[in-house]
């Protein structure tokens, strides 16, 4: 597979970090957090209940990202980078991150090893194979808040290969009301830039398959 055609518009614009990032190597248990392709997961366990519950992410909409990573240099020349790292991490259904201390359970408790126990939710990482190809399952996040300030749902990426420099950046998507001046919860991040938006597709549902969706049917699902 070749690389589009070169444009300085084409490449992935950075876009904020955040505070919840956690490279995988640095987590408590990381034989518990090995790259995969599966981030949120509809089962997990938490702290005493609450948002956290089977309800709740039962009605989560399951939600594919793929995308294809490319290396380029000043000279113009473009590249398809196989073997880079993709990292992955979001807020899940309703709107908490893992290294939220207080919701998530820690550690082996109980001897809990289950894929479903919530261990790293909603954070996975993947390596381009030699088309520069990866791709994740999850659910779509949903909205959080911070005081009284809002952010949209959005997926944070970070893409690192050996000799290039790194992109840190966030997906969004189309249809979110509270995208641009809306994203009062974080006034550097980038949730009005064109490049960082997505549309989303339904697939596989009957009936649907690749008819357009948006995120105000959130709503009627439920979610």
């Amino acid at each position: 597979m070749s690389c589009p055609p070169y444009n300085q518009d084409l490449i992935t614009p950075q876009d904020v970090q955040g505070p919840f990032y956690i490279p995988p190597l640095d987590v408590p248990n990381p034989e518990l957090f090995p790259e995969r392709e599966v981030a949120c997961v509809t089962q997990p366990v938490c702290s005493g209940g609450g948002a956290c519950s089977e309800l709740e992410y039962s009605s989560g909409l399951p939600l594919r990202l793929s995308g294809q990573v490319f290396g380029t240099d000043d000279d113009g020349d473009c590249w398809v980078v196989q073997g880079a790292r993709v990292d992955f991490w979001s807020a899940d259904v309703v709107g908490q991150y893992w290294s939220v201390d207080d919701f998530w359970r820690r550690g082996l408790e109980g001897g809990e090893e289950e894929e479903h126990s919530g261990h790293y939710n909603c954070r996975a990482h993947a390596t381009t194979n030699e088309e520069g190809l990866y791709s994740f399952e999850s659910l779509m996040p949903g909205h959080y808040v911070a005081g009284s300030a809002w952010r949209p749902r959005h997926i944070h990426m970070k893409v690192t290969a050996e000799g290039l420099a790194d992109v840190v950046t966030q997906v969004y998507f189309e249809g979110d009301p509270l995208l641009f001046e809306m994203d009062t919860a974080c006034g550097s991040c980038k949730s009005d830039h064109p490049d960082l938006i997505v549309g989303v597709q339904m697939h596989e549902g009957e009936g649907q398959d690749g008819t357009e969706f948006e995120l105000g049917m959130l709503e009627t699902l439920g979610v």
